[in-house]
């Protein structure tokens, strides 16, 4: 039995993967096997993948019809036999030390999760993602986990090291039904059963963030596929509070992230691709509308929202301007998709007061 299995899920990466792949056989600890799953690629991705298992007896490639990389990594970890299990992506690569130093202070606890941090890679740029403290808490300062490392910030499967056992005994898999912070969710469902959590400064893993529209940060999905995400992440983080009695302050940090959830799904019922008639909105925007869900949007805005443009849609819907938000953001929607011209002229017009830090919501 391996110590640890890599799982890699794997679409149309055929620019990418070899990099990624020649990182992963590269590390200093050799104990490993990495599990390729080739999500229906079109491109040559699944014939260079094959090229790698000639080279390296460790590598396991499964192929199989395009279904999402829920599913492609549920599949991995069906298949993977290590102790440990840890995630890249196929477009990433990490350092070659990446999973030794999971193990520096030696062997992990039973019911301990490791964090890394990690290299942003964008447009040419590099720099620390998350600046994690170097410390480790158990499992009644969870509250001080998520003040300290803002933990919800960097929910993305990468740069942890799971427990086999833990996930299989108790059922922990990728949510296939959402398609939108699916991972933050699987983090959360397994740290209810963590009693310790540690955190490295070491950053050995690579991620490429895209700041274009294939960025999953910046694809949408159906409403309902995007409130249903916003209420499962709730639960479980409600759940997760009662469990660790988190404090007053975490519990605001958490519906800040929630909140980012609930402003996501309010808006995609006005894209082009997902638009509802007028009366359905109107139906949705009132039936969100609730104390606690009022709450999270502005704590989001609070903490978050830069661009007067976006803060002015979350005001106008915290104070029950039902229509007028409505005509506000199908306004500014329609500009944005059918008049880009007009957009790009706008955004140069109108700065944001600060960094709109979308790129924080993995």
């Amino acid at each position: 039995m391996p110590l640890v299995s890599v799982i890699l899920p794997v679409f149309n990466a055929e620019r990418t993967i070899s990099k990624c792949i020649g990182s992963v056989l590269s590390q200093t600890l050799h104990d490993f096997e990495l599990i390729i799953i080739n999500d229906g690629s079109t491109d040559l991705t699944l014939s260079i993948c094959e090229e790698f298992i000639l080279k390296d007896n460790r590598i396991i490639v499964l192929n199989q019809e395009n279904r999402g990389v829920s599913y492609a990594r549920n599949r991995g970890i069906e298949k993977a036999s290590g102790k440990y299990l840890c995630f890249v992506d196929s477009d990433d690569w990490v350092g070659e030390r990446y999973l030794k130093a999971f193990f520096k202070d030696g062997e992990i606890a039973e019911k301990e999760i490791v964090f890394q941090d990690c290299i942003e890679e964008s447009e040419g740029r590099s720099s620390i993602k998350c600046n994690f403290q170097v410390k480790e808490y158990n499992s009644s300062r969870l509250s001080e986990v998520f003040n300290e490392q803002r933990l919800l910030n960097f929910g993305y499967p990468f740069c942890k090291l799971y427990r086999r056992d833990v996930i299989e005994s108790h059922g922990i898999r990728f949510r296939e039904d959402i398609f939108f912070i699916e991972d933050r969710i699987f983090l959360l469902e397994y740290i209810q059963y963590m009693e310790s959590f540690r955190f490295s400064d070491e950053a050995h893993y690579h991620y490429t963030f895209s700041h274009g529209q294939e960025s999953l940060t910046f694809r949408h999905n159906s409403f309902e596929s995007e409130i249903n995400a916003y209420y499962i992440e709730k639960g479980l983080l409600k759940s997760l509070t009662r469990q660790f009695s988190l404090n007053a302050e975490a519990v605001h940090y958490w519906k800040s992230c929630n909140g980012f959830l609930l402003y996501r799904a309010l808006r995609t019922i006005y894209r082009p691709e997902w638009q509802k008639n007028f009366g359905e909105r109107q139906g949705i925007l009132r039936e969100q509308y609730s104390e606690e869900n009022i709450y999270c949007l502005r704590a989001y805005s609070r903490a978050y929202l830069g661009e007067l443009l976006n803060r002015t849609a979350v005001r106008l819907y915290t104070h029950k301007c039902f229509y007028t938000y409505d005509l506000y953001t199908r306004f500014f929607i329609f500009i944005r998709y059918r008049m880009s011209f007009v957009w790009q002229i706008f955004r140069k017009v109108v700065k944001p007061v600060t960094e709109y830090r979308t790129k924080d919501h993995d």
